[in-house]
């Protein structure tokens, strides 16, 4: 398909519902490995919870793809959609979040579904901007008496 053509709704929800059982089945399958790694299940619920976020509400909200081709959307994630649309976005949030998008695309890595220097680019993203995400909780402008 070009990216000229025009979708009904119709066609557009089957895109999407068709993506987000393809993301259900990789994460069920994410979470196989994560329990073959000896994590908790505490762990291995808070990575789940953590990419379930990214790719079934942030990415396919921001573009109907697999998350292989999501690598590059992480920086407008932790700019902009946590701290700004989440409720619950702060530095520590944004630190296991990271954790959790590197397990799981050096997951993809090893299941042939994301090529190395896709991930390596990822985590180039990751290092050149951190910083700047964890910023965005530094800077409360609050009126603490509102």
């Amino acid at each position: 398909m070009n990216d000229d053509t025009i979708l009904s709704m119709d066609e557009v929800d089957k895109l999407f519902n068709k993506q987000q059982r393809e993301n259900n089945e990789l994460l069920k399958e994410f979470e196989k490995y994560l329990y073959s790694t000896n994590l908790t299940k505490k762990t291995v619920d808070k990575h789940l919870d953590n990419i379930d976020l990214y790719i079934n509400t942030y990415v396919l909200r921001t573009d109907i793809i697999p998350p292989e081709e999501a690598t590059t959307f992480i920086d407008d994630y932790f700019e902009y959609f946590m701290p700004y649309k989440t409720t619950f976005g702060s530095v520590s949030d944004t630190k296991a979040q990271i954790g959790s998008l590197k397990k799981f695309y050096k997951y993809l890595v090893d299941i042939n579904r994301l090529a190395k220097n896709d991930y390596n680019e990822m985590l180039e993203i990751i290092k050149v901007n951190k910083q700047e995400w964890f910023n965005a909780y530094n800077d409360e402008d609050i009126d603490e008496d509102w």
